[in-house]
C-alpha cells in the first residue's frame, strides 16, 4: 500500500435529508473507532465534513429527490470526504466566504470548513462535487 491509498474507507448514500447528514457522522464514528486519528483531526474534519453535508442537505430544493453519496477515506497521510449530489449546480463566490458576526444565526459552515480543511474544493459534474481534505502529521 502506498501513502495515498486508503487504509479505512466508508460510503453513505441517501436522500437529501437531515437522516443523511445522521448517517455520514455515524459512519466517521465507526471509522474512528478503527483508525488511529489524534482527536484534534478527529474533531476538525468532523466539523467540516458535518458543515459540508448539512449545506448539502440544507440547500436541496424541497421539490426534487436529491441524492447524495459521501466517500469518506483515512489514509495514511490525509483525512478525505467526497460528498456528491444530484441537485443542480450552485456556484460559490468563494472571495466573498469568511465569518459572519456574532449575530448571525447562519453562513458560517463553509468558513468554518475552510479553516478546518487543508482542501476544500467544489466543482460540478452531473451536480456538485465536494472534496474535503485534512493532512495529518
Amino acid at each position: 500500500m502506498n501513502g495515498d491509498e486508503p487504509v479505512l474507507r466508508a460510503r453513505v448514500e441517501g436522500r437529501a435529508e437531515i437522516a443523511f447528514v445522521d448517517a455520514v457522522l455515524d459512519a466517521l464514528e465507526g471509522i474512528w473507532s478503527r483508525a488511529d486519528v489524534a482527536d484534534a483531526d478527529r474533531m476538525l474534519f468532523g466539523l467540516a465534513v458535518s458543515e459540508i453535508a448539512t449545506n448539502v442537505v440544507t440547500h436541496a430544493p424541497d421539490d426534487a429527490e436529491v441524492r447524495v453519496t459521501a466517500d469518506l477515506e483515512v489514509g495514511r497521510t490525509a483525512l478525505t470526504a467526497i460528498i456528491r449530489d444530484t441537485a443542480w449546480p450552485v456556484d460559490i463566490a468563494w472571495a466573498d466566504v469568511s465569518m459572519p458576526g456574532p449575530e448571525a444565526e447562519s453562513g458560517r459552515g463553509l468558513a468554518l470548513a475552510r479553516e478546518a480543511l487543508d482542501v476544500l474544493d467544489h466543482h460540478v459534474d452531473h451536480g456538485n462535487v465536494w472534496t474535503l481534505v485534512r493532512r495529518l502529521a
